[in-house]
């Protein structure tokens, strides 16, 4: 991902919630009548402001990343290419790859999760609320949220 924030998670989430409101006013506009090029250009330069401040909540607060979930009616109803930069639902199944990496510097040791869909390999988040056991190689079916290549699973 390569981008680090300097914002609190508490600043993280009132942006977000900004560029929520801000996706929803578009698309109210959009409701009424076609938007300008500079309108459309606006609404893609929002969405992925939100993608690189919503990704990174991602990594530190799934229940956080939950509660910023645009309503899949407004995602529904986005142009094509502001929904390239917005999570989608998902349902899917496939072998999950477990990786533990470790520094061996303090207590900095975590757990990776992915799977791999065809040629896309893609970083797994698990909703705090499961505490489902599963090792590497085992076959799952989840649903969640896809943001580039990140899921969120809700549901396993």
């Amino acid at each position: 991902m390569g981008f680090v924030s300097v914002l609190t998670l508490q600043e993280q989430e009132s942006s977000i919630l900004g560029y929520n409101i801000k996706l929803k006013n578009y698309n109210e506009i959009a409701k009424t009548r076609v938007l300008t090029p500079g309108e459309l250009g606006d609404a893609l330069n929002i969405a992925r402001l939100r993608k690189v401040q919503i990704l990174d909540v991602l990594t530190k607060n799934t229940s956080l990343f939950a509660k910023l979930i645009l309503d899949s009616a407004l995602i529904s109803s986005l142009t094509d290419s502001v929904k390239g930069e917005i999570e989608s639902f998902v349902e899917k199944s496939g072998r999950i790859n477990i990786e533990h990496v470790d520094d061996f510097d303090g207590n900095n040791g975590k757990f990776l999760f992915s799977f791999k869909e065809n040629d896309a390999l893609f970083d797994i988040y698990l909703i705090e609320s499961i505490y489902e056991p599963f090792s590497s190689d085992d076959l799952l079916q989840f649903s969640g949220y896809k943001l580039g290549n990140s899921v969120l699973i809700m549901d396993l």
